[in-house]
């Protein structure tokens, strides 16, 4: 439904990054960034740190089961 309701791409990846739903933010982005010449710099530099920070955060999470939410929530579970 967000995809289709035109609304602005930083807002849309800022809702599902609220909701731990990184796999539809990768796959918007991905989207977004396969044509680099139609994005202005500064954008293509903030949706990278955003992916760089997903697969970082995925990295983290291996083996823990625990996601980024509920890491946010109780970040001294699990330590």
């Amino acid at each position: 439904m967000y995809l289709l309701s035109n609304i602005r791409a930083s807002k849309l990846i800022d809702i599902f990054l609220r909701v731990d739903r990184t796999d539809i933010v990768l796959s918007h982005l991905q989207k977004i960034t396969s044509q680099p010449d139609s994005l202005p710099t500064s954008e293509r530099k903030r949706y990278g740190d955003v992916v760089f920070k997903i697969h970082v955060q995925r990295l983290l999470n291996l083996g823990r089961g625990r996601s980024a939410k509920q890491q946010l929530q109780d970040p001294s579970e699990g330590t």
